[in-house]
């Protein structure tokens, strides 16, 4: 796990929300929506597309807030941190029409558990209501919400096509789960509400997996930005690459540029001083995250077969192979089967296999 935050710094946090952000309208273009799930009932907003046109796929971006967003008015959740507006500006919906989903997390839970559960099940209705492109599912989070992220990734791995984690922590023992969805973090070297180990210890988890993060560090264009100042800035003709990529410390903002249309998939941004909020406001005021996040697609058809009466999903990668990853399972121990049901090892590994291949792989109960 992350580093716990501390108690007294969540506090001062969620008063400085309160007393400092002035609320934007945000959730008026919004339907208010809720769902039930057990006991529990999440309420959310949801933004659909103009013209929407079943017809048509739509991608999906689902947006996590942090702590001081919690509660049931299905208003703050949406209005406060640039989470939702970057996603339903006209111009980056006239490019790529969209679903926007922004659930809020009851004010006695946190992401994670009962309350991430219900956001898949409302995806899942979601995807039974509207004509959503099931290759382009994404999930966005900052600080607490940061960390919802992560709970989605290791909860289905392989749902979303990709992901953007800001100002958080997360699970480091589901590396392996949560490395299969493309994934770009930021964090401020100044957070003092998350420390910014949360997001380090995650990428270094992930990458013990094999994968490889592109790394951007700048410096910090503005401390303590409030609510405003990134949007303010670029309104009155400020460009936004001088905000999110001061005096870049390794790779150039033209090189992580070049990246991005060459289709990397890890990026890792840090920025040094700052502070929290930082961690988010260069996130959403990048002009290269709506990019590369659109870019990501799995487009990979699927299919299902059951082995000793449980169902197994499979799906062919881009690499010409089938990963088979039976009911979401997180344990990473599988045992070896023939087609024919003959099991034949145990083994502790990377679930890939090259297409024609006599073998699956069931987990071990």
């Amino acid at each position: 796990m992350g580093r716990k935050m501390r108690f007294s710094s969540w506090i001062t946090f969620i008063l400085t929300i309160a007393v400092s952000q002035t609320s934007s309208q945000v959730h008026k273009s919004m339907q208010d929506r809720s769902f039930t799930f057990g006991s529990t009932k999440i309420r959310y907003r949801l933004f659909v597309p103009a013209n929407y046109d079943p017809s048509k796929k739509y991608p999906l971006i689902v947006t996590m807030h942090g702590v001081g967003e919690k509660g049931n008015d299905n208003t703050r959740q949406v209005d406060l941190e640039d989470i939702v507006s970057t996603w339903i500006a006209d111009k980056i919906q006239k490019e790529t029409p969209h679903f926007v989903m922004g659930p809020q997390c009851p004010a006695d839970l946190f992401w994670g558990g009962v309350a991430t559960q219900a956001v898949h099940k409302i995806i899942d209705s979601l995807r039974r209501e509207f004509s959503l492109d099931t290759n382009r599912l994404y999930a966005v989070g900052l600080s607490m919400g940061a960390r919802g992220v992560f709970n989605l990734l290791e909860e289905r791995p392989g749902l979303f096509a990709g992901a953007i984690a800001c100002a958080g922590a997360g699970n480091n023992n589901a590396a392996a789960s949560i490395a299969r969805t493309p994934l770009w973090a930021f964090h401020a070297t100044g957070d003092d509400i998350v420390d910014v180990s949360g997001t380090r210890t995650m990428v270094a988890a992930i990458e013990k997996t094999g994968i490889k993060f592109l790394r951007f560090v700048s410096d910090c264009w503005k401390n303590n930005p409030t609510l405003t100042t990134y949007s303010d800035a670029i309104r009155n003709g400020t460009d936004p690459v001088t905000m999110v990529a001061k005096n870049p410390d390794g790779i150039s903002y033209d090189s992580l540029k070049r990246a991005v249309e060459g289709g990397v998939n890890y990026i890792y941004s840090e920025v040094k001083g700052g502070d929290h909020r930082t961690g988010w406001m260069v996130a959403f005021h990048h002009p290269l995250v709506p990019q590369w996040l659109f870019s990501k697609s799995k487009n990979m058809p699927s299919t299902e077969v059951v082995v000793q009466n449980r169902q197994i999903q499979m799906e062919k990668t881009s690499r010409n192979t089938f990963i088979v990853f039976p009911d979401f399972s997180r344990n990473l121990n599988h045992q070896y089967y023939s087609l024919q049901g003959r099991k034949i090892a145990d083994y502790s590994v990377k679930i890939d296999y090259r297409i024609g291949s006599p073998v699956i792989a069931v987990p071990l109960r």
